[in-house]
Protein backbone atom coordinates (compact mmCIF):
# COMPACT_ATOMS: atom_id res chain seq x y z
CA UNK A 1 0.00 0.00 0.00
CA UNK A 2 1.09 3.73 -0.76
CA UNK A 3 1.43 6.04 1.67
CA UNK A 4 2.50 9.35 2.72
CA UNK A 5 6.26 9.76 4.37
CA UNK A 6 7.29 10.92 7.77
CA UNK A 7 8.35 14.81 7.21
CA UNK A 8 10.59 16.45 9.27
CA UNK A 9 9.40 19.91 10.31
CA UNK A 10 11.56 23.04 8.84
CA UNK A 11 13.46 24.65 10.72
CA UNK A 12 12.21 27.92 11.91
CA UNK A 13 12.46 29.74 8.88
CA UNK A 14 11.98 33.94 10.84
CA UNK A 15 14.65 33.03 13.70
CA UNK A 16 16.83 31.75 11.37
CA UNK A 17 16.29 34.59 8.83
CA UNK A 18 17.16 37.11 12.14
CA UNK A 19 19.77 34.77 12.82
CA UNK A 20 21.50 35.46 9.42
CA UNK A 21 21.26 39.20 9.13
CA UNK A 22 22.50 40.00 13.16
CA UNK A 23 25.27 38.10 11.72
CA UNK A 24 26.41 39.35 9.13
CA UNK A 25 25.04 43.21 9.94
CA UNK A 26 26.21 42.84 13.83
CA UNK A 27 25.76 46.77 14.37
CA UNK A 28 22.04 47.07 12.72
CA UNK A 29 19.72 46.12 15.16
CA UNK A 30 17.19 43.48 13.95
CA UNK A 31 13.68 42.39 15.04
CA UNK A 32 10.51 40.17 14.03
CA UNK A 33 8.32 43.58 14.96
CA UNK A 34 8.47 47.24 15.59
CA UNK A 35 10.53 47.80 19.21
CA UNK A 36 9.08 49.91 21.90
CA UNK A 37 11.64 52.31 21.25
CA UNK A 38 13.26 53.03 18.09
CA UNK A 39 17.12 53.17 17.13
CA UNK A 40 17.88 55.70 15.16
CA UNK A 41 18.61 53.03 12.20
CA UNK A 42 17.00 49.35 11.98
CA UNK A 43 15.50 46.47 10.47
CA UNK A 44 12.23 44.20 10.78
CA UNK A 45 11.46 40.87 9.01
CA UNK A 46 8.34 39.27 8.84
CA UNK A 47 7.18 35.60 7.23
CA UNK A 48 4.04 36.21 4.86
CA UNK A 49 4.33 32.90 3.29
CA UNK A 50 5.77 30.80 1.06
CA UNK A 51 5.74 27.33 -0.18
CA UNK A 52 7.18 23.76 0.16
CA UNK A 53 8.99 22.12 -2.66
CA UNK A 54 11.06 18.97 -3.00
CA UNK A 55 8.37 16.71 -1.36
CA UNK A 56 8.38 18.90 1.50
CA UNK A 57 12.28 18.75 2.51
CA UNK A 58 12.90 22.03 1.17
CA UNK A 59 10.80 25.40 2.29
CA UNK A 60 11.13 28.55 0.48
CA UNK A 61 9.06 31.11 3.04
CA UNK A 62 8.33 34.68 1.61
CA UNK A 63 9.96 37.41 3.75
CA UNK A 64 9.18 41.20 4.06
CA UNK A 65 12.50 42.80 5.01
CA UNK A 66 11.55 46.48 6.32
CA UNK A 67 14.52 48.73 6.51
CA UNK A 68 14.29 52.38 8.91
CA UNK A 69 16.47 55.35 9.33
CA UNK A 70 15.89 58.81 10.69
CA UNK A 71 15.81 60.21 6.73
CA UNK A 72 14.45 58.19 3.64
CA UNK A 73 18.55 58.50 2.17
CA UNK A 74 19.70 56.42 4.92
CA UNK A 75 16.84 53.90 5.31
CA UNK A 76 17.45 53.37 1.44
CA UNK A 77 21.29 52.85 2.41
CA UNK A 78 20.42 50.26 4.67
CA UNK A 79 17.80 48.27 2.30
CA UNK A 80 20.60 48.06 -0.33
CA UNK A 81 23.41 47.13 2.12
CA UNK A 82 20.74 44.14 3.62
CA UNK A 83 19.91 42.91 0.40
CA UNK A 84 23.82 42.92 -0.65
CA UNK A 85 23.53 40.81 2.35
CA UNK A 86 20.81 38.21 1.51
CA UNK A 87 21.82 37.94 -1.94
CA UNK A 88 25.63 37.01 -0.72
CA UNK A 89 24.46 34.67 1.74
CA UNK A 90 22.90 32.49 -1.00
CA UNK A 91 24.43 28.95 -0.89
CA UNK A 92 25.87 29.65 2.86
CA UNK A 93 25.60 27.19 6.06
CA UNK A 94 24.44 28.94 9.04
CA UNK A 95 24.59 26.64 12.34
CA UNK A 96 22.35 23.45 10.65
CA UNK A 97 20.26 25.77 8.05
CA UNK A 98 21.52 25.77 5.10
CA UNK A 99 20.58 28.83 3.21
CA UNK A 100 19.85 28.31 -1.03
CA UNK A 101 18.81 30.48 -3.35
CA UNK A 102 17.27 34.10 -2.43
CA UNK A 103 14.74 35.49 -5.20
CA UNK A 104 13.73 39.26 -4.96
CA UNK A 105 9.92 39.51 -5.27
CA UNK A 106 8.91 42.73 -4.84
CA UNK A 107 11.55 45.55 -5.74
CA UNK A 108 13.27 48.14 -2.73
CA UNK A 109 10.46 51.08 -2.42
CA UNK A 110 9.25 53.50 -0.17
CA UNK A 111 7.08 52.99 2.02
CA UNK A 112 6.15 55.09 5.39
CA UNK A 113 4.34 53.56 8.40
CA UNK A 114 2.34 56.09 10.37
CA UNK A 115 3.20 53.76 13.33
CA UNK A 116 6.81 54.65 13.60
CA UNK A 117 6.73 58.53 13.43
CA UNK A 118 10.39 59.68 13.15
CA UNK A 119 11.61 57.05 10.89
CA UNK A 120 11.58 56.31 7.32
CA UNK A 121 10.93 53.17 6.36
CA UNK A 122 12.15 51.04 2.83
CA UNK A 123 11.24 47.67 2.19
CA UNK A 124 11.06 44.98 -0.09
CA UNK A 125 10.09 40.79 -0.33
CA UNK A 126 12.01 37.94 -1.57
CA UNK A 127 12.08 34.19 -0.63
CA UNK A 128 14.93 32.15 0.25
CA UNK A 129 14.91 28.51 0.03
CA UNK A 130 15.95 26.64 3.25
CA UNK A 131 16.79 23.53 4.72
Amino acid sequence: MFGVGNYPAHPPALTNMLGLIEDRLPTVPVFNDVPQTYPNTFITVERVGGDDIAHGHISAPLFVFQCYSVDSGGAEELAELLLSVLKSAQFTKLGTVQFRKFELAGGLAAFPNPRVPGRRRWQFSGTFTLN
